[in-house]
């Protein structure tokens, strides 16, 4: 089976800079249907804390964008059931990634979503197709709906960088759930806080406050 290595090399040299590679994902937008698109960005504010302690989240003219220094998105985000999450860390469902994206795209209050990460970009939506048209008839006149994941070669070399396009108070409400969870975890597995909360130098909190950390 090709390495990570292997497969992004294949995606840049198959593609023009300007074009992407379209991935079907076999999962309906109905899924996980009780969460909200706060709980969505929560899970992608703590996985780049797994990542990076310092990372950073700041929210400007419309666009919430979290940033860490961490090794990057692996193929194990694009696919279910597959994660190396520890109990040590706050991400601890090990599906926020692929969920989140999910969440996110059937959203219509949310704009433009991008992941750059290392070697490569990437972007969900929801469209009316799937990998099995023309192989499985359809129920109905069209496709299900399903996530499609469109990825472009890229230069990024260390870390991720989600940048999504929302509202102030959607930024806000996920920023004070994270404050709380990443609090209420600390305290019952002893484990440091990756900010200090009497500072203010929590990358959250300072985002709930309307600046970059």
């Amino acid at each position: 089976m090709k390495d990570e290595a292997q497969i992004m090399n294949a995606v840049q040299k198959s593609a023009p800079r300007d074009a992407g590679i379209s991935m079907p994902f076999p999962i309906s937008p109905d899924y996980v249907k009780k969460w909200t698109t706060p709980r969505a960005i929560v899970e992608l504010i703590a996985n780049a804390l797994d990542e990076d302690p310092e990372a950073n989240v700041s929210w400007a003219d419309g666009i919430l964008t979290i940033e860490d220094r961490g090794p990057g998105i692996a193929q194990d985000a694009f696919v279910l059931g597959a994660s190396s999450k520890t109990s040590q860390q706050i991400g601890q469902f090990g599906e926020g990634k692929k969920l989140a994206a999910l969440v996110l795209a059937r959203d219509p209050e949310i704009g433009e979503i991008l992941f750059e990460t290392v070697g490569y970009t990437f972007t969900p939506s929801i469209e009316n197709r799937s990998p099995l048209d023309g192989i499985v008839p359809m129920r109905g006149d069209k496709a299900a709906a399903t996530l499609v994941y469109t990825l472009y070669p890229g230069e990024r070399t260390t870390g991720t960088k989600i940048t999504i396009r929302c509202p102030e108070h959607v930024a806000n409400d996920a920023i004070s759930r994270e404050v709380f969870l990443t609090i209420r975890m600390s305290r019952e597995t002893s484990r440091q806080l990756p900010f200090a909360t009497n500072t203010g130098a929590c990358p959250v909190l300072s985002l709930a406050r309307g600046r970059h950390p």
